[in-house]
């Protein structure tokens, strides 16, 4: 279902599903990732992983792209970039606990920053006058902060209406969910419409994307998953304070190395 371009980008891996859109309202050391997690980045539920990646095709191809497609032809640019704006707005207190959590001083002056601009010269999130004045924008969720602290991955997982996963990663999901708790300020239904929009905005951006990945890959799942372990091996990776310079996270997606893609056999297996 979703975008193995777009839940990479900074901006779009937040709002990639509608697993987070239901769960949005519940409210040990750094540097290369671990060896234990490389020796569980192993497919071993493949099976039930297909099943549930096929109901997550489906559930894109019929409901959520044609609403996308709806939604770019009437809505302006200029209109989903707010949208949009808004989002990251919204999720950057999240962001920045991970950043303190992950012990990363600048990265957390750079996001409160962010939001101290954003919110209040920026219209409560509408333009992106941070990225105006060159503010760095950090991307940390707490599955990369139990990563930085040396919680393995687990197995791979694919989750229904949500997409790539592993067992740490779905935890920090909710985590993550139930950090925005400033939701459960908003009637249940308004919390509903702001996530479906948001889902509805960050698939428009991204419909020839997915169709190009679906076309051109050989197994569309097999490339998710790799793209999936691979950016989060970079992420977790990274030194406390990098991350503004190097490869990016979209690039690292598109350009897998030939030591990457041999890390699976045919039958999708870790070797």
């Amino acid at each position: 279902m979703v975008s193995s371009r777009g839940w990479m980008s900074s901006r779009c891996r937040r709002a990639v599903s509608v697993m987070a859109i239901l769960t949005a309202g519940l409210g040990l050391s750094a540097g290369s990732a671990s060896a234990t997690d490389a020796s569980l980045d192993a497919d071993p539920w493949q099976k039930m992983n297909r099943g549930i990646f096929w109901f997550n095709e489906q559930a894109d191809i019929y409901v959520l792209a044609p609403s996308a497609t709806g939604w770019r032809y009437v809505t302006p640019s200029f209109f989903r970039t707010a949208i949009s704006n808004v989002s990251d707005l919204l999720v950057m207190p999240v962001v920045l606990a991970n950043d303190i959590f992950q012990l990363k001083a600048g990265s957390s002056g750079h996001d409160l920053l962010r939001i101290v601009f954003n919110a209040s010269f920026g219209l409560a999130g509408l333009i992106d006058v941070a990225s105006m004045v060159e503010i760095p924008e950090n991307d940390e969720d707490f599955g990369q902060t139990l990563g930085y602290w040396g919680v393995p991955a687990g197995p791979y997982l694919v989750l229904p209406l949500y997409g790539p996963s592993n067992i740490r990663d779905g935890f920090g999901r909710i985590v993550d969910g139930g950090g925005s708790f400033y939701f459960s300020y908003f009637p249940f239904w308004t919390s509903f419409l702001v996530r479906g929009v948001e889902l509805v905005n960050w698939r428009s951006d991204y419909l020839e994307e997915i169709d190009e990945n679906r076309r051109e890959s050989f197994d569309y799942y097999v490339f998710l998953r790799n793209a999936y372990v691979q950016n989060r091996r970079a992420e977790i990776g990274r030194q406390p304070e990098e991350g503004e310079a190097g490869t990016s996270s979209d690039e690292d997606l598109y350009f897998l190395d030939d030591d990457e893609e041999d890390e699976f056999d045919a039958d999708g297996d870790d070797v």
